[in-house]
């Protein structure tokens, strides 16, 4: 009875410890995807490093679904073009206070024209699709980007990877495929723990396993030594026969 209360006490306590390395094993790989983020914005130097296009306003220069990467550049050094020569920078800026009618996400849009006035830069974007300068469809109306909505200079492209994020938004399924992903993680991880006896009977299967593996290694080896002592004892007696 002593034994089982014992043995019982010595499963609760390595259930514990388990449970602690796996939350801590978790916290660690999140830990490290933030602080990776987080260090990848220090060195882009922008709150939006990673951007998804979510238009066709770029086309063919840039389409949807593709995923960009943006580095904060001086204003002074964003080049400007015109919408027939496509030189001018792509930048990723926010509309709020300068669009009639902003949206939620950042523009992805290209320069056409940049002034400075009264010690501020500004500047005016198109896309390369659209007809007019921004604000889109606005044939009348052009916006001036002051500098400090710029979020920075697209610098990078990977085509199409951005489309799984546009279709978890769209159907909104990101969360509860998150949930489901969770939820599944976290019964795992409570099985492993409560049925330890199973990885133990993995271990012994795998040690049975390397056992035998090592016991065919030496029966091979033995074999070959014994093969190698008829052979030479075959020489030795031809050596014999022949009298040398």
């Amino acid at each position: 009875m002593l034994k089982e209360n014992n043995d019982t006490k010595l499963r609760k306590n390595k259930l514990k410890k388990e449970f602690a390395k796996t939350i801590l094993m978790i916290l660690i790989v999140f830990g490290a995807l933030y602080g990776g983020f987080y260090l990848f914005k220090l060195y882009m130097k922008t709150e939006y490093p990673i951007v998804v296009v979510t238009s066709n306003s770029m086309t063919p220069n840039i389409n949807k679904g593709d995923l960009l990467f943006v580095k904060y550049i001086p204003p002074e050094d964003i080049k400007s073009g015109t919408h027939e020569d496509l030189k001018g920078d792509v930048i990723v800026y926010e509309t709020k206070g300068i669009w009639p009618n902003p949206i939620d996400a950042p523009v992805v849009h290209r320069v056409i024209n940049k002034f400075q006035e009264n010690g501020t830069w500004y500047f005016n974007a198109q896309g390369d699709a659209n007809p007019y300068p921004d604000p889109p469809n606005s044939p009348t109306l052009t916006v001036d980007i002051p500098a400090d909505k710029i979020y920075g200079v697209v610098v990078g492209r990977i085509p199409a990877i951005g489309w799984i994020k546009i279709w978890l938004t769209e159907t909104n399924l990101a969360i509860p495929i998150m949930i489901i992903l969770g939820f599944l993680l976290f019964i795992s991880i409570i099985y492993d723990l409560t049925h330890p006896e199973e990885e133990d009977n993995s271990k012994d299967q795998l040690k049975l396993k390397q056992e035998k593996l090592k016991k065919v290694k030496k029966e091979i080896d033995n074999q070959k030594i014994i093969e190698q002592n008829n052979q030479t004892q075959n020489i030795n007696n031809k050596e014999f026969e022949l009298g040398i």
